[in-house]
């Protein structure tokens, strides 16, 4: 009987115990300067707003992406259009992969990508710790009766 309740009570709470690997933490420009703690297979979602009707877009800067390359890898961009009159901002996502602890610091440039030679309009910088995957331990109690206890004489 016990056992078959310890059983059940695992199996309830295992989900709750284990890392969270398909987490995704999201930040906005509400957190530029600020800093995002992952870990190790989590993901993190940077959405920004920008306006690709004038040409400007968020994009990181080739010589900046080996600064981070080693702790998080970009998995996708994806842009979501705007409802309505024309000129009005978008919101780009971009989606990483936490993969080996450690810091890296991610800069964002938004710029037209044919103005190479001019400072970015903006920027957005968030600082990166990644730590290892959590591991929880379970104890369970032991399914032995206890040893008798001799009487006090």
């Amino acid at each position: 009987m016990k056992l078959g309740c310890v059983v059940a009570l695992v199996s309830v709470l295992a989900p709750c115990l284990r890392a969270q690997p398909g987490k995704v933490t999201k930040v906005d420009d509400t957190f530029n300067g600020r800093q995002v703690v992952l870990h190790v297979g989590e993901a993190l979602e940077v959405t920004l707003s920008e306006n690709g009707s004038t040409g400007y877009q968020w994009a990181i800067p080739p010589e900046l992406k080996g600064k981070f390359a080693k702790t998080i890898r970009e998995r996708e961009q994806t842009v979501e259009a705007p409802q309505g009159p024309p000129g009005k901002p978008g919101l780009r996502h971009l989606r990483f992969e936490a993969i080996k602890p450690g810091t890296a610091e991610l800069e964002l440039h938004y710029r037209r990508p044919w103005e190479t030679d001019t400072p970015p309009a903006r920027k957005f910088n968030l600082r990166l710790l990644v730590r290892r995957p959590v591991k929880l331990v379970l104890l369970l109690p032991s399914t032995q009766s206890p040893a008798p206890v001799p009487p006090r004489i």
